[in-house]
Formats: C-alpha cells, sequence, structure tokens
C-alpha cells in the first residue's frame, strides 16, 4: 500500500487491489458508518460476515466498494473498542500509517489509479470539514426533483446507507458517477435527469479547495 499525505488533516492509502482494500478496511469504515449493532460497537468478524450476507451465505461486500474515508475521530474510537490482540495484520498497517494525523484528520482510501473515487472521497471530506461548501452542497441536494431524491432515498438505503449520511452521498454520488455507473448502480434514474445537479454540484466542488 503506498501512504501519501494530501494535507495536515488528510491522508490518502492507496491499495494495488480492491480485495486488499477491502480486507483492510471493512471493519475500520463499518464501525464509522455501518449497520445497527455493528456501527459504534465491538464486534468480530463473524458478526460483521452474519450482518452483511444474507440468508444463503452471500456476500457482495469486498468487491462492491469502490473506497472508504473514515474520520480520524472514528478510528480513535475504534481503538477504544478493539484490543489491539482482535486485530488483524492489515488493519494494524492501517492503524500505524495514520499515527501522525490529528483527531479532526480523515483517512482515505481508494485502489491505485482510480481517480473516480478519490474524488469521490474528497468531496466526503469537503463536505465534513468546509461549512461553507456543506451549505452550498445542501441547498442544491434539498431542491432536487422531489421524486428523483425518492428514488436516490431508496437506492441508497438499499446499500446500508443511514439517514444522516445520505444527504452528503447524494452529493458525491450526482458529483462523480458517470452514465455506465449509473446504469449499474441507480438503474431507474436517468442520467440526463442528474445532469443539472451535476453541473451545479462541479461548480462548487471546483470554487472550493
Amino acid at each position: 500500500m503506498r501512504i501519501i499525505r494530501l494535507s495536515d488533516t488528510r491522508m490518502l492509502i492507496e491499495f494495488p487491489t480492491r480485495k486488499e482494500q477491502t480486507l483492510s478496511m471493512f471493519r475500520l469504515s463499518e464501525f464509522s458508518e455501518g449497520k445497527d449493532k455493528i456501527k459504534g460497537c465491538h464486534f468480530a468478524i463473524d458478526e460483521f460476515l452474519d450482518a452483511y450476507s444474507d440468508k444463503d451465505g452471500n456476500i457482495n461486500y469486498f468487491s462492491f466498494w469502490d473506497g472508504f474515508n473514515v474520520p480520524m475521530k472514528q478510528i480513535h474510537d475504534f481503538l477504544l473498542k478493539f484490543p489491539k490482540s482482535e486485530l488483524t495484520r492489515r488493519e494494524k498497517k492501517v492503524l500505524k500509517a495514520v499515527r501522525t494525523l490529528p483527531l479532526n484528520g480523515t483517512l482515505i482510501t481508494c485502489e491505485k489509479g482510480d481517480e473516480s473515487t478519490l474524488k469521490h472521497e474528497l468531496s466526503h471530506c469537503k463536505f465534513a470539514d468546509n461549512t461553507a461548501y456543506r451549505n452550498e452542497v445542501l441547498d442544491v441536494v434539498h431542491n432536487i426533483d422531489f421524486h428523483l431524491k425518492k428514488k436516490f432515498e431508496g437506492y441508497l438505503k438499499e446499500l446500508g446507507y443511514s439517514n444522516d449520511v445520505i444527504p452528503d452521498e447524494i452529493h458525491a454520488y450526482i458529483l462523480v458517477y458517470d452514465k455506465e455507473e449509473y446504469d449499474e448502480c441507480f438503474p431507474k434514474i436517468d442520467f440526463e435527469d442528474i445532469e443539472k445537479y451535476h453541473n451545479k454540484l462541479s461548480s462548487i466542488y471546483n470554487r472550493h479547495e
């Protein structure tokens, strides 16, 4: 894995493969924003597998997610819940890498060369860190056509997102995803219907470094 310090408060870890990324990050990420009894809780790996697999034991988590972003505050809380003896080799490498990030910092991860996912995760950082950016983004999101927004909310809830992060996720998916990705992940949403919102959010993103 490659460690890149983006700023005083942001660190990027690039992984050689999606498999390596998800095996390194899944407990940290789901502790931060996962399902009930996972988010903010101590959980064993078999408890994670039970919560995220269907009745036939199928689980697509490790091939689905392109990237992650985890606030250092959540990483700090994770370390309070999970003793060192329970950490995996991969988790220990990640936690060693972020030791110099401040408590208000954020860890971002993606597969090497995946610029689209990096932008998606950086947009979450801006949303969290920059009040002016967040307010402008929310103004756009709150004014999305009602039926279109309901479709987004339905899909995002199916993906496991909690209500408190849905406005941020709508903004990130509109900002970054292209038509092919919409056809795959949001098949009932016409890409043309989000184009004007994409243009507005892109303008806001480019104005805020």
